[in-house]
């Protein structure tokens, strides 16, 4: 019991968890409000977006990669989809398209990175700027109101007293965690810890594209899917 309390104490992540339950502590002394289940529930609601999003974004960090145009394909693929509802495709197949505009925008960053060997850094932050103006493109600078219910519901309604949104991001974490406990999973993990260590050879590098290819494929599917949850 010593032994894993100390180990426990040795991480980082204990150290995050403290500063966490600090603030809080402080936030519940200063606001009573703030400990309410009403705003625990609105604090949980809210994560939920960003839970879907990190888990994409952690496959890329853990190949030693960076992804700057995580924010940017999620609101270019939300203007996209909001301007194609308002033209009058149907809700349901408005899902399929989100996903499939942040998959080629994954699959453009994995191929700047894997095949033209930008530097993960310089190549999804063109990409952020690119996105950032396609956004406005589509918008027109305009705000649309009025989702159908259909679309909607999928961020904003509850199965029982839960929300949907918090159910999806719970299913895509356990997805993760279980993807990451399998040999393709273990492999994101060791190909980092060769970068790490320096000991990448010829045939590894090879290796090393094309995990960074398809994380950053996996991580604009992600963002697009967080984005779906939000609407």
């Amino acid at each position: 019991m010593k032994e894993q309390w100390n180990r426990m104490k040795s991480s980082k992540s204990f150290f995050c968890l403290l500063s966490i339950l600090f603030l809080v502590l402080v936030a519940s002394v200063m606001s009573p409000s703030f400990r309410t289940l009403d705003n625990f529930a609105t604090i949980i609601r809210q994560s939920s977006t960003l839970i879907v999003l990190s888990t994409g974004l952690t496959a890329v960090l853990l190949t030693g990669g960076i992804d700057l145009s995580v924010g940017s394909t999620a609101a270019f693929a939300g203007c996209l989809c909001a301007q194609l509802l308002k033209m009058g495709v149907p809700a349901g197949l408005i899902f399929p398209v989100g996903l499939g505009v942040g998959l080629v925008i994954g699959l453009l960053n994995g191929f700047l990175v894997a095949v033209i060997k930008l530097p993960p850094f310089i190549a999804t932050y063109a990409t952020n700027w690119v996105l950032k103006g396609l956004s406005i493109i589509v918008m027109s600078g305009a705000v649309i109101y009025d989702l159908p219910a259909g679309f909607t519901v999928f961020g904003t309604g509850y199965v029982g007293k839960i929300p949907i949104i918090v159910i999806f991001a719970l299913v895509i974490v356990a997805a993760v965690y279980f993807f990451c406990r399998n040999h393709s999973g273990q492999g994101y993990l060791c190909l980092w810890l060769q970068q790490r260590g320096g000991q990448i050879f010829r045939g590894q590098y090879r290796q090393e594209r094309v995990y960074g290819f398809w994380t950053l494929l996996h991580d604009g599917g992600c963002r697009r899917a967080a984005n779906d949850s939000q609407a």
